[in-house]
């Protein structure tokens, strides 16, 4: 890449700032819970700042974490893509998220952002936000990828249509045939138009998680559901996401944002097992049949 990376710091204080933002705005709206804070200082000056609720009145369990290492190698499998860059010094930003509602009719979301810098000049963004409704409506399913759509749009037409059929393909589940929800959008290895396109572009992103997801949320969650419709959504959700491991880096940073991040056992081991007669057609339909207006 010929642009040279940017300040981290200028990536950490606007991951920092976004998850204030998201944990402030989320326990409002459950009322009855606040997220843990916890601030954990890793080897080589790193810093990872993870938060977790857990159950509240609106949400079951959830985490935005927080994290920056620093290394003075890459371990092996983050430069398997690019061997060239393997044994160099590296400094890694990223923030993740993960909500699983009480309500089984309140899709849970997944969303994370990260940057990797890599010697003096290999640097990338990279991240995205889906959707995963057990009992899905077409109204949230459009609001959630017209935001998406419209975060997008200030850097070209194209982004959207690709960085969505990128996340269909991504989060695409082999041992089910079908893809994780209704997806949202993905990018990976990004630079586009430099560093400072680059992160007003993943500011965008950011900047409409809770835009897409917060109406969805408040929508959904005094709707009336069974017990058997909250086994049905407890099951559905014990599904590892393919995106756990490979956004871990650093091998010695904290483990409770990478365990929180699928909580799904947690939530069910000790729920009876049930039934449902909810459909389901559209969150095992290709998310990219869906079309926003």
């Amino acid at each position: 890449m010929s642009d040279q990376p940017g300040p981290i710091t200028l990536v950490t204080d606007y991951f920092k700032s976004l998850q204030a933002s998201i944990c402030e705005t989320l326990s409002g709206i459950d009322g009855s819970a606040q997220f843990s804070v916890e601030d954990i200082e890793t080897p080589g000056g790193g810093h990872s700042r993870p938060r977790v609720i857990d159950g509240g009145e609106v949400l079951e369990r959830g985490a935005v974490q927080f994290t920056h290492s620093i290394g003075a190698a890459l371990p092996p499998a983050a430069s398997e893509r690019n061997p060239h860059l393997a044994g160099q010094g590296f400094q890694a930003a990223a923030i993740s998220m993960i909500m699983h509602p009480q309500n089984p009719f309140v899709p849970t979301f997944h969303a994370n952002l990260r940057y990797f810098v890599v010697g003096d000049s290999h640097w990338y963004f990279g991240g995205g936000f889906d959707l995963t409704p057990f009992y899905p409506f077409m109204e949230d399913v459009i609001h959630w990828h017209a935001t998406a759509r419209d975060a997008c749009a200030p850097f070209g037409d194209e982004i959207y249509p690709k960085l969505k059929a990128w996340c269909d393909e991504y989060f695409f589940l082999p041992h089910r045939q079908e893809t994780r929800g209704v997806g949202g959008v993905f990018f990976d290895d990004w630079s586009e138009g430099g560093f400072d396109q680059s992160l007003a572009f993943v500011k965008s992103i950011g900047d409409a998680i809770l835009p897409a997801y917060q109406p969805i949320l408040e929508r959904r969650l005094d709707t009336p559901y069974t017990e058997a419709q909250k086994n049905f959504s407890c099951i559905a959700e014990v599904v590892t996401p393919n995106s756990t491991w490979r956004s871990t880096v650093a091998p010695n940073t904290a483990s409770n944002p990478v365990g929180v991040s699928s909580p799904c056992w947690h939530l069910c081991r000790h729920r009876p097992f049930g039934s449902t007669t909810g459909s389901q057609s559209l969150a095992r339909t290709k998310p990219s049949s869906t079309k926003t207006t």
